[in-house]
């Protein structure tokens, strides 16, 4: 009887170390991910990470991949036509660019009708509406060919990566945009985005600076936050989000 209780208590006492060391090893690969995360680019971490936010209606499915959306759209996705088909297809395939250097697939409509000059996002929702007098405007007066539009349409998918990083500021709304013409003027010419020229993006500085005033800014201050994204994606393509937000608090403050 002794020695069952001998050889017992020996059991118990290795079962106990055996666990300690498992417990001790994944807190440590818990802390190292965690150190690795912070370390992901902005394009990444978008992919990856929870939502910096109590309402994850949309972002917390995590796992969800763009092309499956993109498979399952139907003609319903359409709900209007902007113009005419062609026009429609153009416009959509600039957010599928979108969805795909971000990492998120975003719903986005068009408004008719009303007060439709001008796009709104709605993060929480993973969802923008675009006005078309508002599209209309960007496709044929700005210039560029059109790159306007996709400037605009990067600008309201900016609100969506601002809202799930935590990098932007919703009681500064001056930052909060133009931190998005930032991140649009980053999408504009980054490597994996629409890998622009200056002479190019301009079109896309021109037109944001054209809805200047109030609280998204001056002509200037929207010109010069889309150059300064386009430089940060040209001069370190794999930013941190972090770093992206030092960088672009150093020109804003």
């Amino acid at each position: 009887m002794k020695n069952f209780i001998k050889e017992f208590t020996r059991l118990f006492l290795i079962i106990t170390i055996l666990l300690g060391i498992t417990l001790f090893h994944s807190c440590s690969s818990d802390d190292t991910t965690g150190e690795e995360r912070t370390n992901l680019s902005i394009q990444e971490a978008s992919k990856t990470l929870e939502p910096v936010s109590d309402n994850t209606i949309y972002f917390s499915e995590v796992e969800e991949e763009v092309g499956e959306k993109k498979s399952s759209r139907t003609n319903e996705y359409y709900d209007y036509f902007i113009i005419n088909q062609s026009e429609t297809n153009w416009f959509y395939a600039n957010s599928d660019q979108l969805d795909d250097f971000w990492g998120r697939y975003v719903d986005v409509k068009i408004k008719h009708g009303g007060y439709d000059f001008n796009a709104y996002s709605y993060p929480s929702n993973a969802y923008i509406w675009f006005g078309e007098a508002f599209y209309r405007h960007f496709r044929y007066n700005v210039g560029g060919n059109g790159v306007a539009v996709t400037g605009m349409l990067a600008h309201e998918y900016a609100h969506q990566v601002q809202w799930r990083l935590g990098i932007g500021n919703y009681n500064y709304t001056l930052y909060h945009e133009l931190q998005a013409d930032a991140l649009a003027g980053y999408f504009m010419g980054h490597r994996s985005g629409e890998n622009l020229n200056w002479d190019e993006v301009k079109f896309v500085a021109h037109g944001q600076g054209s809805v200047a005033g109030g609280d998204h800014g001056t002509y200037n201050q929207r010109y010069n936050a889309v150059q300064i994204g386009y430089n940060i994606a040209k001069n370190n393509p794999n930013i941190s989000a972090q770093e992206f937000k030092r960088q672009f608090d150093n020109w804003f403050y």
